[in-house]
């Protein structure tokens, strides 16, 4: 198991992490991670991407498509679009939406949005949101994934 080191905003350690072999150990994907670098630079393009889907509903897919994509493009996707559906929808149900202007009511794209995210300290509403897209994510990836811990 590898394990990450945990720091603070100074640079100092505040604790470390262990790390899943079966989710952080896998052989990167070389077609998902292309697919997922070109749609993240067109969504810089197209000033979308802080507004369109939540950071960590499009991190989990890009997570579940590392563990079950192809590594050929012959090779079936079913599998991988079957879990990335499941992904989307239990997200989708369990917050109500996958995007950022539903899910926090203000546009982070904007300054009048983000200064509506700071007045309102939105950032713990997206710091839960990030947690349990992660646990769905991890879930679908492995059923034996660990749980994630609920507090910090």
């Amino acid at each position: 198991m590898a394990t990450l080191t945990i720091r603070k905003n100074d640079g100092s350690q505040s604790g470390s992490l262990e790390l899943q072999d079966g989710v952080f150990g896998v052989e990167p994907n070389a077609n998902c991670v292309r697919a997922a670098v070109a749609q993240y630079m067109a969504n810089q393009r197209a000033g979308t991407h802080a507004t369109k889907m939540r950071g960590a509903v499009s991190g989990g897919v890009l997570a579940i498509s590392l563990v079950t994509g192809r590594n050929d493009p012959k090779e079936p996707r079913e599998e991988n679009h079957r879990r990335v559906r499941a992904f989307l929808s239990e997200c989708e149900g369990t917050f109500g939406s996958t995007h950022c202007e539903r899910l926090l009511g203000c546009r982070l794209d904007t300054p009048e949005g983000m200064r509506f995210f700071k007045e309102n300290n939105l950032r713990e509403k997206c710091r839960l949101f990030s947690r349990e897209a992660a646990r769905i994510a991890c879930r679908l990836m492995d059923e034996t994934a660990p749980q994630i811990p609920t507090t910090r």
